[in-house]
């Protein structure tokens, strides 16, 4: 048969399909191979097993959430305790707010409120991490119809760039954005196998939209989609517009009722980049527009139907290369009017909001980039330049070795066929993936999506070649060591590379001492200290410390902060780090009156390189040393309390340099 445009399209051997997505054994069975993974975690980080998260974003979204159940309204993001005394308006939106809601319910009827938010909060990324798991034998149903589509869940399970988001105590929503991006992935790939069903397109757009109200990083999976749904189109021509109009009326409708959802009234109209705002609406409009444009014009498009170019066995099209060259000024008209058009849109959404392309991290302050951002690790490359840092990089990327490969002769092999589009959006992933995650951790989950894909495609493949070259009896060993070998690979890949590495005496990147540090600046025992009236009073009080230690001071004791590590707080940032950065007793006066700083707590194993790395002289150093400015008092703290911590009361009412 040929497509609208003329270009052959090979009709695919049957296969036997299995129509149903799951079955209940493989997903109770997975699922207590999940279960054993996270109680493994657990145990490992014994501190989530009494409410505690992992890391600062989990005890600040347990904070927000502990703010909108006692009232806040739902459109108010603000944290009154933090940046005190002006307080935080964050970034963050509400629909895993709502989901936490959802998941704490059970146990409220049971026990206290903050009791069960701290138990929806620790189990809300692994419930996410266990449905993306399970959705990925949906995902990869069309590509790998036989019963090996169940590995997906263990091919899903071993991506180190998910696992690490996935684990209890991490109240964050990282893994809700990988679920989303992941269920549009599945939609988008049977949109490109059936165009003619646009109910796949609708959903993909529907699920991108949400994706970008939980967080503007979903704007980078959302491209992909655009771009394969264009290439798709120059490739088939008219055949995909109705699905790439599809796409994007899900994503408009999507958007347009996250906005009316997420902001009063008042702010529909605002420009905003790193939350969802009227901006994200008008990318959707320009793409359904430009995409209606082209349907409109089919007619004139240069898309007509080319001659049929049969074979006298009952028309099955054989003629390839003749089709081609019929074909090619059709593809060439597309790919140079869609060029146009593309320019054309993004130029408008550039004149409509000029600041779009600079990302969710347009109008952060620059004064935070060096004190704060440049050591944020999920910023950090993936890839690393030290040998220590070998094996790591190995489990991430080793796979693309043999991934990428696959996905360029899949496309090869099935260039006439239907999957043809579904081949090429996989390669274009991995592409933009691959050095994405190299360049910043953060991306590595999206990697991971594809890869885990991509493996399913090569185990189908393998397994289909070994049914076909051994006997019933060997059949199978040979299916378990071809599963096994590509499902594990990446992780043997990375222990083989770390040992060679340490067998060639490279020093490793110091894990016990990370521990070690930990242990010397745990808050749970000096907020207790902080929380007791007969310690310091039963008014709140002000605390200059650490920017990672301000989201679980907010959580753990009633009192408030300058910082928490969020680009939106750059004043409150910038004003604990000046304040125990200076030098001047009059710099350090001015900051303390105007924030109402009450207490200044320090733990040098952790927070000696945050406030040392620029300067040698500071109140710092002076507190650290223990030569205490007049206005300055030392608190002791109980045995109990970890020995790195120390604590010092501001008497704001005597000046700094005097007794």
């Amino acid at each position: 048969m040929t497509s609208s445009a003329g270009t052959v399209i090979r009709p695919e051997p049957p296969q036997l399909r299995d129509e149903r997505v799951h079955s209940i054994p493989h997903v109770a069975a997975f699922t207590l191979l999940w279960a054993i993974l996270q109680a493994g975690f657990a145990l490992g980080s014994p501190e989530v097993l009494q409410g505690d998260q992992i890391d600062t974003d989990g005890y600040m979204r347990l904070v927000r959430l502990g703010v909108l159940l006692d009232g806040g309204g739902w459109f108010d993001g603000t944290i009154p305790r933090s940046n005190w005394p002006f307080g935080e308006v964050h970034h963050w939106t509400r629909p895993l707010d709502a989901l936490l809601v959802a998941v704490m319910l059970p146990f409220a009827a049971f026990m206290d409120t903050a009791a069960a938010a701290a138990v929806a909060g620790a189990i809300i990324s692994p419930l996410c991490h266990l449905a993306l798991c399970i959705a990925a034998v949906w995902i990869v149903q069309p590509l790998v119809p036989g019963p090996e589509r169940f590995f997906a869940m263990p091919a899903m399970l071993a991506q180190p760039g998910l696992i690490g988001y996935g684990t209890v105590g991490r109240a964050d929503h990282h893994m809700l954005i990988f679920l989303l991006a992941a269920l549009a992935l599945g939609a988008w790939i049977r949109a490109l196998l059936e165009p003619g069903r646009r109910r796949w397109g609708v959903a993909a757009g529907a699920l991108s939209a949400v994706g970008v109200w939980v967080s503007p990083e979903s704007l980078l999976p959302l491209l992909l989609l655009f771009a394969s749904g264009g290439l798709a189109w120059v490739l088939r021509g008219s055949r995909m517009v109705e699905q790439n109009v599809a796409l994007c009326g899900g994503l408009v409708m999507g958007l347009a009722v996250a906005l009316v959802l997420e902001r009063p009234p008042s702010e529909w109209l605002w420009q905003e980049f790193d939350r969802i705002s009227i901006a994200h609406l008008t990318m959707g409009l320009l793409a359904i527009t430009f995409w209606w444009t082209f349907g409109r014009l089919r007619g004139a498009s240069g898309d007509e139907p080319a001659p049929r170019l049969t074979a006298a066995d009952g028309g099955e099209q054989r003629a390839a290369s003749a089709a081609s060259s019929v074909a090619a000024p059709g593809w060439r008209d597309r790919l140079l009017r869609g060029g146009v058009g593309a320019v054309l849109a993004v130029a408008l959404l550039a004149a409509v909001h000029p600041r779009f392309f600079h990302g969710p991290w347009e109008g952060v302050d620059p004064g935070i980039i060096d004190i704060w951002l440049s050591g944020v690790q999920e910023l950090q490359p993936l890839v690393s330049s030290e040998a220590s840092g070998l094996g790591r990089s190995v489990v991430f990327f080793g796979p693309v070795l043999f991934l990428l490969p696959l996905a360029i002769s899949a496309l090869a092999q099935d260039r006439h066929t239907p999957r043809a589009p579904v081949r090429a959006f996989l390669l274009l992933s991995l592409l933009v993936y691959v050095p994405m995650a190299a360049y910043q951790a953060r991306f590595a989950g999206y990697m991971g999506l594809v890869m885990a894909v991509l493996m399913m495609v090569l185990i189908s493949r393998l397994l289909t070649r070994a049914d076909a070259i051994v006997s019933v009896v060997g059949r199978g060993v040979l299916r378990i060591a071809f599963i096994l070998g590509v499902l594990m690979s990446p992780l043997l890949m990375g222990e083989v590379t770390g040992a060679l590495v340490s067998a060639a005496g490279v020093a490793t990147s110091g894990v016990d001492d990370d521990d070690e540090v930990a242990g010397l600046c745990r808050l749970d025992g000096v907020a207790r200290v902080l929380s007791e009236p007969e310690s310091l009073g039963s008014q709140p009080r002000t605390i200059a410390a650490f920017i990672d230690f301000g989201p679980e001071l907010l959580y753990r004791t009633p009192h408030r902060i300058l910082a928490g590590p969020y680009h939106r707080n750059a004043d409150g940032i910038v004003a604990a780090y000046a304040l125990l950065t200076a030098a001047d007793p009059i710099t350090r006066d001015s900051i303390a009156a105007a924030r109402q700083v009450d207490l200044i707590l320090i733990c040098p194993p952790r927070d000696s390189v945050y406030f040392g790395r620029y300067v040698e002289v500071s109140l710092y150093t002076e507190l650290r040393r223990g030569m205490l400015p007049g206005s300055y008092r030392e608190v002791e703290l109980p045995d109990d309390v970890p020995a790195g911590f120390r604590l010092f009361e501001v008497d704001r009412r005597r000046p700094g340099g005097s007794d």
